[in-house]
């Protein structure tokens, strides 16, 4: 066999490439949290609370344990060892227009689900499904704060989380006018989950696309490694956009660290195949 001319394999390379351009789009898709809201001022970050490990389903009693502790970014709130169910408890004064405006709490990063308490009443949180779990990681929270559920001077707000069996994550809690934290929540969810979603569609396509070319011509190894890149990238923007995981967390999550290691190793070996690639015998 012989091999192609230069210009055929620039012609084969170029598409490649431009295609590999696409999968990586989702690194420049991925903001952190911004907060940019018509009035900024108006939004209070809840940057400590007490803390509990309890396994109750409902906010345990004020002489329980509780000790104080404080929320520094997105950290990591429990280890291997200590993923035990977490209560977090804050309180916050009645504002003086809760009676006209609609309040809600904003979670922008947490590891993997939680629930909000309200003097004692379930506001709202993460739905759960029997067996499955809920992975909220990349997904926001909004929690909307009734009107009705405001009582004159402090009240007292529970969140129930439940980590990851590697620990989990909590950030700091915004909380904020509706008006103003539900456009910052739209954004993020689009910009972090919706966004993926279209592009997962995309690299799905592409793979499928790549399989077909390399069965065709199988002795042309660059159809094989960018299939090895377009599905292993699929694998990762999945664990970007799904709300609940399709197997245990435990096995999930190493099967994405492996889908990433696989992506690093075939982008190198697709980079080098195309000078490789045979051509029709002359």
């Amino acid at each position: 066999m012989g091999a192609f001319p230069e210009c055929e394999r620039h012609l084969i390379r170029q598409p490649m490439r431009f295609l590999l351009l696409l999968i990586l789009l989702p690194t420049l898709l991925f903001p952190g949290p911004v907060l940019a809201a018509d009035d900024p001022a108006a939004i209070l970050t809840i940057t400590g609370a007490d803390r509990l490990y309890a396994e109750s389903e409902l906010p345990p009693a004020a002489s329980a344990d509780w000790e104080p502790y404080e929320f520094e970014g997105a950290i990591r709130v429990g280890t291997r060892a200590g993923d035990r169910r977490t209560w977090f408890r804050f309180e916050l004064d009645r504002p003086a227009d809760a009676g006209d405006v609609k309040y809600s709490l904003y979670f922008w990063r947490y590891n993997m689900s939680l629930t909000v308490f309200m003097n004692g009443q379930e506001l709202g949180g993460d739905f759960f499904r029997p067996g499955y779990q809920t992975l909220a990681w990349n997904h926001p929270m909004l929690v909307d704060i009734p009107l009705s559920s405001w009582e004159p001077g402090s009240n007292v707000f529970h969140i129930r989380f439940n980590p990851s069996p590697f620990g989990g994550t909590f950030a700091d809690i915004k909380f904020a006018p509706d008006s103003i934290l539900r456009p910052i929540w739209q954004d993020m969810l689009n910009a972090k989950v919706r966004v993926n979603e279209y592009l997962l569609v995309f690299g799905i396509l592409v793979s499928v696309c790549t399989l077909v070319l390399f069965l065709v011509r199988r002795q042309d190894s660059v159809y094989l490694w960018f299939f090895g890149v377009s599905v292993s990238w699929c694998v990762l923007l999945t664990h970007f956009v799904i709300y609940y995981n399709p197997i245990p967390y435990q096995y999930w999550l190493p099967l994405v660290h492996i889908a990433i290691d696989t992506w690093v190793v075939s982008i190198f070996a697709f980079v080098g195949a195309p000078e490789d690639i045979q051509g029709p015998a002359r």
